[in-house]
């Protein structure tokens, strides 16, 4: 008797977020326990990153669920938004302050790995990401904003990610390039978080359909 395989279930944009904070929430409490053993501020700096990022991405996976009422969705992507801009202000104040000071990112082979495995989640979600299936495709929603919301919090992840593990390996090659690193993350970011702030404002304009959510 032979069993017939049922067909994978594509997955939708909410399961890459919820994904997104699994894997963030596992890499923070990694990198929290070698920063508190070893005593490596930037490992707690990470983990503090890795921490909001899941919570960004929680909120964004909460908007886009089908039972969330509109305007409870609206304001978790306003709250995820405004991680990003906060994480983009304090990237490009940390890169300043370095300058300022005379200092410069910890280039040891320990960040570099730890820089590396973040931009390495960073990748597998905006993988996932990228090959989800939208549920919103034909409507306003606000789970079609807040997909979209993902998809720029992902790639922007993935591309400041690895953009900041060049330039710690660039220290060593040329000191202070980390610094500068952490200005165009941090621009990049907030500059996610603005332009995702712009459209949950134009969408606020947009009626949406009531028969989305359920009680």
């Amino acid at each position: 008797m032979k069993f017939r395989r049922e067909p994978h279930k594509p997955h939708s944009h909410e399961d890459a977020a919820r994904y997104g904070v699994k894997a963030n929430a596992l890499l923070a409490a990694a990198q929290f326990l070698i920063g508190a053993l070893s005593g490596n501020i930037g490992f707690l700096t990470e983990a503090g990153h890795q921490t909001a990022d899941a919570g960004s991405l929680q909120a964004k996976a909460s908007a886009m669920n089908k039972k969330t009422r509109p305007v409870r969705a609206r304001r978790l992507r306003k709250t995820a938004a405004c991680v990003l801009l906060a994480g983009g202000g304090l990237g490009i104040w940390g890169g300043i302050n370095h300058i300022q000071e005379g200092t410069a990112e910890d280039d040891s082979w320990v960040e570099l790995g730890a820089a590396v495995a973040g931009a390495a989640v960073n990748t597998a979600i905006a993988r996932k990401t990228h090959r989800a299936e939208s549920e919103h495709d034909d409507d306003h929603s606000h789970g079609a904003g807040a997909e979209i919301d993902m998809i720029v919090h992902a790639m922007t992840d993935m591309g400041t990610g690895w953009l900041y593990a060049a330039g710690l390996y660039g220290e060593r090659y040329v000191p202070g390039i980390a610094n500068y690193t952490l200005i165009a993350n941090g621009s990049l970011i907030g500059g996610a978080g603005i332009h995702t702030l712009a459209r949950i404002r134009r969408d606020e304009k947009t009626p949406v359909k009531q028969t989305l959510y359920k009680e």
